[in-house]
């Protein structure tokens, strides 16, 4: 799991006489929220990142006029 998503706690009652009980935890991940751009960090690829954002990699290298699989840190990629 990456820095951008977060575990949530869900937990699912159940009702039994009037009565509500607890019977598991469920952890869901959350998505990074979409945003317009990302900033590229140490040790992602295009591949990560496509990823993460549910893009393939030939559209996050469309999107950003890309020809080559290189990129380097910092360099700020369009997402949507």
């Amino acid at each position: 799991m990456n820095s951008a998503e977060s575990n949530t706690s869900k937990t699912q009652p159940v009702t039994k006489n009037s009565s509500t009980v607890v019977t598991s935890q469920v952890n869901v991940a959350t998505p990074a929220p979409m945003s317009d751009e990302h900033v590229v960090a140490k040790g992602e690829t295009l591949f990560s990142i496509a990823k993460n954002f549910g893009l393939s990699v030939d559209e996050l290298k469309k999107r950003n006029n890309l020809s080559v699989d290189t990129i380097a840190v910092g360099q700020k990629l369009v997402i949507k």
